[in-house]
């Protein structure tokens, strides 16, 4: 969520979740909810990790896009347009 994210990046940069919450208005109870539901979507379980992650480039290796564009490996792309079935 927006929310989480906003926390998540906080924490990358260094901040301690009392900070956090100072900055964003909030409890430090919220800080530890957003922070751990982020960790939970982004597979990580500490601080470095998760710097690690979100300075990595978009589509850097390991994330969450890191998904082929394109066609199947095993076959063609399904017909899109006015003409195809469905």
């Amino acid at each position: 969520t927006p929310a989480e994210r906003r926390v998540a990046v906080l924490a990358a940069q260094g901040r301690t979740n009392r900070e956090i919450a100072e900055a964003l208005v909030v409890t430090r109870k919220t800080v530890d909810w957003h922070l751990g539901r982020a960790y939970r979507k982004l597979g990580v379980n500490d601080r470095s990790r998760l710097e690690a992650l979100l300075a990595a480039p978009p589509g850097g290796a390991g994330g969450p896009d890191d998904r082929p564009v394109g066609p199947a490996p095993d076959g063609p792309a399904a017909p899109h347009g006015p003409h195809s079935p469905g």
